[in-house]
């Protein structure tokens, strides 16, 4: 019997030792060529004003496009807003809260596409992704709360990363101040007189924007609750979805689900297709302006 063991412990250990090859080999490329995020996956625009920022509105590009942030600082001084790609999952998420990103504030504020608010154990595998925030530290930080991630095939994750960036410049973003940026360029091109966000005359396209809302279930919860630090909040305001049958009617099938949520401070704009723009959770200038006057509303009566 001892014998047996012994034989099985062995085959057992080889295994290990074949499939951890390509992950170790990985994880050692990242670590000596991707050390930390790309600059700008997380971009911070902080209050420009005096007072010391005590709340933060946390999003992805729903809120880069939606949202006059500059509008809502001047009328409410001390809000910061942070964002980064929607092409990310709950792992990005997790990852900027346990980077200590979140730390300086008493009160964080999600603002993000309905699937970020379920719970992710792993990568989305999108070029997107791979351009920007693939390093060694975030997939530091999936394996610490996904053992069994360890193994990935983290060695061809980087040869991915390594050819996506052959052209690119490098710059690693590893503080809170490497991420602060005066003024967003990409909005700012998006404002000019000549476009179609600018113009509010985007075709709409149905199937760009179906909104597809999880079925959040308790663990999608708990993950939500384990995001803020001691002594933080939470609250959550609900992106807009276009008026489309299939996005009402998945809202009426996911409303139960929906309400599970904490500290929501809306229930989910229906909004008409025309104040929409190029995707999902994407408004164009028209739907801006209506959004950032609802979010001054939403803040101030939550005491923000």
């Amino acid at each position: 019997m001892k014998r047996f063991l012994t034989y099985v412990i062995g085959i057992v250990a080889c295994w290990l030792a074949i499939n951890a090859v390509a992950p170790v080999l990985g994880l050692y490329k990242l670590h000596r060529t991707y050390p930390h995020m790309q600059q700008l996956s997380l971009k911070i625009l902080r209050s420009p004003d005096s007072t010391p920022p005590h709340t933060v509105v946390v999003g992805c590009s729903n809120l880069q496009h939606n949202i006059d942030i500059r509008k809502i600082q001047r009328t409410l001084p001390g809000i910061d807003f942070m964002y980064f790609s929607g092409s990310q999952n709950s792992t990005f998420l997790q990852y900027i809260s346990d980077a200590g990103m979140l730390d300086r504030y008493h009160t964080i504020v999600f603002y993000t596409p309905y699937q970020m608010f379920e719970k992710n154990n792993f990568l989305s595998q999108s070029t997107i992704q791979y351009e920007s925030t693939a390093s060694y530290d975030y997939v530091l930080n999936i394996i610490r709360h996904n053992p069994i991630s360890f193994f990935y095939n983290w060695n061809a994750y980087f040869n991915t990363t390594d050819s996506i960036r052959a052209h690119q410049v490098y710059i690693p973003t590893a503080t809170f101040d490497e991420c602060v940026i005066a003024r967003d360029h990409f909005v700012d091109s998006l404002l000019t007189d000549r476009t179609s966000f600018a113009l509010c005359n985007e075709k709409f396209n149905a199937e760009r924007h179906r909104v597809i809302i999880p079925d959040f279930g308790e663990e999608d919860i708990d993950f939500i609750n384990a995001i803020p630090h001691r002594g933080q909040y939470i609250r959550i305001i609900l992106s807009p979805i276009p008026n489309t049958k299939a996005n009402v009617d998945n809202l009426a099938r996911r409303m139960s689900a929906i309400r599970k949520l904490p500290n929501v401070l809306n229930m989910p704009p229906v909004r008409d297709s025309t104040l929409f723009y190029d995707q999902w959770y994407h408004l164009n200038k028209c739907g801006r302006e209506m959004e950032t006057d609802s979010m001054i509303v939403l803040l101030r009566e939550a005491g923000l």
